[in-house]
């Protein structure tokens, strides 16, 4: 593999993470039938305070999910590729 594209690999391995996580999450949404939306978040109740955690892996629709699905890997590879040192700490902050 040259160098370049090792390179763009490994700026793209996080944002593909985050980006597999969302889509198992919503497979298994669909496929279980699985109730998440409970775990979204609820303002002005304390049952919402989980949906800070969960919120970001959480969508209502497929159509909601394609329309965060390219934004996220994209905007996660170029802060990975323009600010390496601080990217991780600022995505964790950012979703929580």
């Amino acid at each position: 593999m040259n160098r370049e594209l090792r390179y763009i690999y490994l700026k793209l391995r996080f944002s593909l993470l985050v980006a597999g996580i969302m889509t198992v999450t919503m497979i298994l949404q669909e496929y279980y039938h699985l109730p998440l939306a409970y775990y979204g978040i609820y303002p002005r109740h304390t049952e919402g305070l989980w949906g800070i955690l969960f919120a970001p892996f959480l969508h209502s629709s497929w159509g909601h999910f394609f329309s965060n699905f390219f934004p996220i890997i994209a905007l996660l590879f170029l802060m990975e590729t323009f600010y390496n040192r601080v990217s991780l700490l600022a995505t964790l902050g950012i979703s929580f």
